[in-house]
């Protein structure tokens, strides 16, 4: 907070935020221990997949196949190493992302969607591929932020879906 005062002009009061800080909607899930926000603007839906809904394609890439369209999976305990996570995406839930590319993120459970601050994880630390940031949650806990553009191409390359 800045205050410039000029005698017989008036008094101005200047708030200036950090660049480095956002705040947005985002959704909590969560995977094995971990804690993940994925801001809502990026999601299309959410469900707990059928057996028949999910298939590999040439054996190597898990699709999610709803209403005529076939989307890849990402299994966010696959590509973070994350260890005590539910493996079976029908034990689970799946969040369908709507971005450039189309594609859905297998979690173990989905929390109640709320406000978070982001706090930028290359301004403060370095790059992370598939990150955006970090926040910290209401009840203390933190929870890494998705950046579903670059977690795209993490997980798929560069080539489309």
């Amino acid at each position: 907070v800045e205050v410039l005062s000029v005698p017989r002009e008036g008094t101005t009061f200047r708030l200036t935020l950090p660049l480095s800080l956002a705040v947005v909607d985002a959704l909590q899930v969560r995977v094995g221990q971990e804690r993940f926000s994925i801001p809502l603007s990026d999601i299309a839906e959410q469900l707990r997949p059928e057996r028949q809904q999910l298939r590999k394609l040439n054996g190597q890439v898990d699709v999610l196949c709803l209403r005529d369209q076939t989307l890849p999976l990402l299994r966010l305990h696959q590509l973070f190493e994350i260890p005590r996570a539910v493996t079976d995406p029908t034990r689970g839930a799946v969040i369908v992302i709507d971005h450039a590319q189309r594609f859905a993120i297998g979690v173990d459970g989905i929390d109640a969607p709320q406000q978070i601050v982001i706090k930028s994880l290359s301004t403060n630390y370095r790059p992370v591929p598939g990150l955006a940031g970090i926040t910290l949650l209401g009840d203390g806990d933190l929870s890494l932020v998705l950046d579903v553009a670059s977690l795209h191409q993490l997980a798929f390359g560069r080539a489309s879906c």
